[in-house]
C-alpha cells in the first residue's frame, strides 16, 4: 500500500500543479523580503571631439582648433529601511583634456600641438528621503512580506489537503481491490466444491444412490456459483479502472 501511495503522489498532476504554486509562493516571500536590499549603480563613460574651423588666430595655417577628451565615472548606493526611510550616496568625476589641433592647407595633414593640463572635478552627494505619512513604519512597510507569506502558508495547505484527499481516495480503492480480490479466491473454491459435488452426485445417479432432482439442484448452485464469480471478477476489473486513473496510469 505504501508503494502505491507514494506512486499516487509521485504521478498526480493536480498535485504537481500545486507544487509549483508552492515555489511561485516562496518566490513572491523571497521577492518581498528582498524589495529592501541595497543597490549600487556604477557608470563609465568616454567621448572625444574634434574640432577645426578657419580664424585669423590660426596662421600661418589654414585651420585650426582643439580635440577634447572626456572621461566620466558615477557610482551610487541606495538602502531603504523597513520602516520606510530611503537614503543613498552618489560619486561623480569628470576629467577632460584637450589637445591643440591645425592644418596647414585645406585636405592636408592634421597636426598634434600643445597638449592642455588635466582639468577634473570630483562631486558626493548624499540623499535622504523620509516618509511622514502612509509609507511611514515598520509594521507598514513589512506588509507586503506578511502577504506573501500568507500566500504561501494557504497554498501549502491546499496542497497538504489535496495530498490527503487524493491519498484517502487511493487506499479506499485499493482497500476495495484487496477486499474483491480475496471474495473471488472464496468464489472460486465455491465453484470448485460445487463442481466436486455435481460430479459426486451425477455418479450417484447412475448408481441409483440418488434421484435427478438432487443434481439439478446442485447444477444450479454451480451456475449460481459461476455466476457469482463472473460479477466478482468484472467487479475486479472495474476497480484496477479506478486504481490506473487515481495513479494516472494508462489503460
Amino acid at each position: 500500500l505504501k508503494l502505491v501511495l507514494q506512486l499516487a503522489i509521485d504521478r498526480s498532476t493536480s498535485l504537481q500543479a500545486s507544487k509549483l504554486s508552492n515555489e511561485a509562493a516562496q518566490r513572491a516571500v523571497v521577492a518581498a523580503q528582498e524589495s529592501n536590499t541595497p543597490s549600487v549603480t556604477t557608470s563609465f563613460g568616454y567621448s572625444k571631439t574634434p574640432s577645426l574651423s578657419a580664424s585669423s588666430s590660426c596662421s600661418p595655417s589654414q585651420l585650426c582648433g582643439s580635440s577634447t577628451n572626456r572621461m566620466s565615472f558615477s557610482s551610487g548606493y541606495s538602502q531603504r529601511t523597513d520602516s520606510g526611510l530611503t537614503y543613498g550616496l552618489t560619486y561623480s568625476e569628470q576629467s577632460k583634456q584637450s589637445t591643440s589641433l591645425s592644418m596647414s592647407e585645406l585636405g592636408g595633414e592634421v597636426t598634434t600641438g600643445t597638449v592642455g593640463d588635466s582639468l577634473s572635478t570630483a562631486s558626493l552627494t548624499s540623499q535622504v528621503s523620509i516618509p511622514f505619512f502612509q509609507d511611514w513604519g515598520t509594521e507598514y512597510n513589512e506588509i507586503p512580506v506578511r502577504l506573501a507569506e500568507v500566500g504561501l502558508t494557504k497554498s501549502k495547505l491546499n496542497t497538504r489537503q489535496a495530498e490527503l484527499s487524493l491519498l484517502k481516495q487511493v487506499a479506499s480503492i485499493y482497500w476495495d481491490l484487496v477486499g474483491n480480490l480475496e471474495t473471488i479466491e472464496v468464489k472460486k473454491k465455491a465453484v470448485d466444491l460445487s463442481e466436486k459435488l455435481l460430479r459426486d452426485n451425477q455418479a450417484r445417479l447412475e448408481a441409483g444412490l440418488l434421484n435427478s432432482t438432487e443434481v439439478r439442484v446442485t447444477e444450479t448452485q454451480l451456475m449460481r456459483n459461476r455466476q457469482n464469480l463472473l460479477s466478482s471478477r468484472l467487479d475486479a476489473l472495474r476497480i484496477e479502472d479506478q486504481v490506473r486513473a487515481a495513479l494516472n496510469l494508462k489503460s
